[in-house]
């Protein structure tokens, strides 16, 4: 809920706080696909390479969580897709689709091409699938 983490931290509570696991609020949104609370958490720059206590940063939980429009906006924003986890992962080793994978590779090629250049995704619109959730059988 944006309102929720814009008043706590109106009340004092500090943008990198995080629990016993290491998981802050971007961490969360990330996992939720909370584009709202990702962009908003986003000013903090710190928070993009912030790793919980699995070495997981918010671009790894995107992108095994299929969120693919949050991956863009975690790797615009600065975020590392070169970060490895405990486990010597990388975010692309993670990849829960296709979609998230072919992001995560056009940035990559265009930074080795183009570096220093806005990128963009081309299939960065619409509201994004829920990836886990419709893999779900109910």
């Amino acid at each position: 809920n944006l309102s929720a983490v814009r008043w706590l931290l109106h009340l004092g509570a500090h943008q990198d706080a995080c629990d016993a696991n290491g998981t802050s609020c971007l961490h969360v949104g990330c996992r939720a696909g909370a584009l709202a609370i990702v962009k908003d958490m986003m000013q903090y720059k710190e928070l993009l390479q912030a790793t919980d206590a699995a070495g997981w940063t918010p671009l790894h939980i995107a992108v095994l969580m299929g969120r693919r429009e949050v991956v863009v906006r975690l790797l615009q924003a600065g975020a590392s897709p070169h970060v490895r986890n405990a486990k010597g992962q990388v975010p692309a080793e993670l990849c829960a689709d296709n979609g998230t994978y072919e992001a995560i590779r056009s940035y990559e090629i265009h930074h080795q091409q183009a570096a220093g250049t806005p990128w963009t995704f081309s299939k960065d619109t619409g509201p994004g699938e829920d990836i886990i959730g419709s893999r779900l059988q109910y």
